[in-house]
């Protein structure tokens, strides 16, 4: 989807997305694609209560609860397989799959200080992004 489409459609869809999240159940729904677009994540959140991993949808913004120890993007759950860094602070997380190559940017919110907005944290994060191409992965 080219990004003047989706600059354009992203308020509508975030919109549906809100209404139609609550209409899932989260504890049915572990698959790594968004149960209200389809659309693929593009950053999780580890929630403040119990450190569970939620990834975030690229298209829509609908947040999913999704297995700490599998890939979203190739469904690997070979530990071998996958690995995560952290910053200095252990803030932000890169999670990396080495089966399909990919990266997933995260935000561990038992560590913030302040309230986050998971939205902007895909620019905040930039550098993050830098970093994991460097190591030859591609986000997913």
């Amino acid at each position: 989807m080219s990004a003047a489409i989706h600059c354009a459609i992203k308020p509508f869809l975030t919109t549906q997305a809100e209404a139609y999240i609550k209409l899932v159940d989260q504890e049915q729904w572990r698959r790594g694609y968004c149960p209200v677009c389809g659309g693929k994540a593009d950053f999780a959140f580890l929630d403040k209560e119990k450190g569970a991993r939620w990834l975030l949808c690229s298209r829509c913004d609908a947040e999913w609860i999704f297995q700490r120890l599998e890939c979203p993007y190739c469904g690997t759950t070979n530990q071998n397989d996958l690995a995560y860094f952290t910053d200095d602070s252990e803030l932000y997380r890169l999670y990396i799959c080495q089966r399909c190559h990919t990266y997933l940017k995260a935000v561990d919110m038992r560590k913030a200080d302040s309230e986050i907005l998971l939205p902007l944290e895909r620019v905040l994060t930039a550098d993050i992004d830098r970093q994991g191409q460097e190591k030859g992965y591609k986000g997913g």
